[in-house]
């Protein structure tokens, strides 16, 4: 939570800095490619966070986990 603060007041120093500071490297502002990175790093934290609230799997009987990931067909006898 605390990179998802830092990088949202990243953002919204760059857009306020874009606002006040006219300079430019290549006819783009100075402040884009900071205002990108907090972006980008504030909807990962963002995304990351959830994915990691959803519930997963803690079952602990080792018969009903496969190894690979998919479910085994039932034996038969």
């Amino acid at each position: 939570m605390i990179v998802i603060a830092a990088m949202t007041a990243l953002v919204l120093i760059s857009l306020c800095a874009m606002a006040i500071d006219d300079r430019t490297i290549l006819g783009e502002s100075v402040w884009l490619k900071p205002l990108e990175f907090g972006f980008a790093f504030a909807s990962y934290g963002t995304t990351l966070a959830w994915l990691l609230m959803l519930p997963h799997n803690t079952a602990t009987d080792p018969s009903t986990r496969s190894g690979n990931g998919c479910s085994s067909p039932p034996d038969r006898a």
